[in-house]
């Protein structure tokens, strides 16, 4: 694991897992910050602790791997519901801290319903059944609307993705005036039947032209 340094005073990247399937040491999931910060996001989080805990062996943090979980990650960018993109951040929900989850609605909506419920784990979250233990705040994404990422230098923007019958999500986050695009689970548009990878990327065409999208993750 390392973090790479997107352009210069843009973006670092901590890859806490990048596959999806049996391992489950190391599902998709990413710490995006700016160059100079440690106020994170996660871009997906299906391996937390485990990924936190060999970015320490690598020495890209010098903290216990408890601070970077509750101080350093301060809030989750969760692409789609399938558990191989969340599961880490279901796991390890009564030792984190009151963050918030951001998503698109019927996202938000499984974790309210089948993964934050009482018969399957516990409510850590503000909706939902009761009681509520109101840990996380969901936070519904709505499409191309820039929402701020709280506690945080910034800003993201939620594109819908098809993915085998799923909404799935690509995230463009932004820095004062750097981009990153990270895209969850998505298949090409011929096969999906559908124009959501064409729109994305007439979205993001003047930032390349402009030499402001710094990096894409797909």
């Amino acid at each position: 694991l390392a973090i790479p340094v997107l352009g210069q005073n843009a973006f670092k990247v901590v890859p806490l897992g990048v596959k999806g399937g049996i391992d489950e040491s190391n599902l998709s999931a990413y710490m995006l910050a700016p160059a100079n910060s440690n106020n994170y996001v996660c871009l997906d989080a299906g391996t937390l602790h485990y990924g936190i805990e060999k970015a320490i062996e690598n020495k890209v943090f010098h903290v216990p791997a408890a601070q970077v979980l509750r101080k350093y990650i301060k809030g989750y960018l969760i692409s789609h519901s399938h558990l191989d993109h969340l599961s880490g951040l279901i796991i390890n929900s009564p030792e984190d801290t009151t963050k918030n989850i951001y998503a698109f609605a019927d996202c938000i909506e499984t974790f309210k319903t089948r993964y934050f419920t009482w018969k399957s784990w516990a409510n850590f979250g503000d909706e939902g059944e009761t009681p509520q233990l109101k840990k996380y705040h969901y936070k519904v994404l709505s499409p191309g609307e820039e929402t701020p990422i709280e506690n945080t230098e910034m800003t993201v923007k939620a594109f819908p993705l098809s993915h085998s019958n799923l909404t799935s999500s690509a995230f463009l986050v932004k820095s004062q005036d750097n981009y990153i695009l990270y895209l969850g689970d998505v298949g090409p548009d011929e096969i999906e039947k559908s124009h959501d990878l064409e729109l994305l990327w007439q979205s993001i065409a003047p930032l390349i032209k402009e030499k402001k999208l710094k990096a894409i993750m797909i």
